[in-house]
């Protein structure tokens, strides 16, 4: 089998899922989605869900390809008396 690198990683349909499931979680505390390939363009649709998961207290968003748009938009998020206590975005 040969190796394609486009087969691995979060694609914008996993995103949207993942939304929609995150909207209807009112418990998740923690969410690790290091090592997903995840660029600017899903932490935009990623937000959307998350932005609304006020009991989330660690994200994990490590090991990614998120640039300066990803982390503003992550920032937005932290604006609104969010309870995160635990945000790692190392290796972006």
């Amino acid at each position: 089998m040969e190796y394609e690198r486009g087969l691995f990683g979060m694609k914008i349909v996993d995103a949207q899922y993942l939304v929609r499931y995150v909207r209807c979680a009112q418990t998740l505390a923690q969410l690790k989605l290091n090592c997903n390939m995840i660029d600017d363009e899903l932490v935009k649709i990623l937000m959307q869900g998350l932005m609304e998961c006020r009991m989330l207290v660690s994200l994990n968003l490590a090991h990614n390809k998120i640039g300066d748009r990803g982390a503003r938009r992550i920032a937005k998020m932290l604006d609104r008396g969010y309870v995160l206590s635990e945000l790692d975005l190392s290796d972006n």
